[in-house]
């Protein structure tokens, strides 16, 4: 049995990708913050980086809560997308 298998990684996989989203919502509102208590600009080098963590947290974290360890799976690919041989006969 692999690790991402067990019941435990299952749960803890979950509750971290439920972090993650807490973390972006954090992030979302403190930029949200900044952007309105400012007047109009260009962006600065926090709210990038406040963007970026939001962005990052976000997708992660659903990833982990609503695909969870089957995100670790096999799966079958298709011989078109397989690596191709092409220069074999050109020797």
């Amino acid at each position: 049995m692999k690790w991402h298998e067990t019941q435990a990684a299952n749960m803890c996989l979950r509750l971290a990708g439920a972090i993650l989203v807490g973390l972006a919502m954090l992030a979302v509102s403190h930029l949200h913050a900044i952007a309105h208590s400012t007047s109009a600009h260009e962006a600065s080098a926090v709210m990038m980086f406040l963007a970026a963590v939001t962005f990052w947290c976000g997708s992660v974290g659903s990833a982990l809560v609503i695909v969870g360890p089957k995100l670790w799976d096999t799966v079958q690919v298709s011989q078109r997308w397989q690596k191709a041989d092409r220069y074999k006969d050109q020797g």
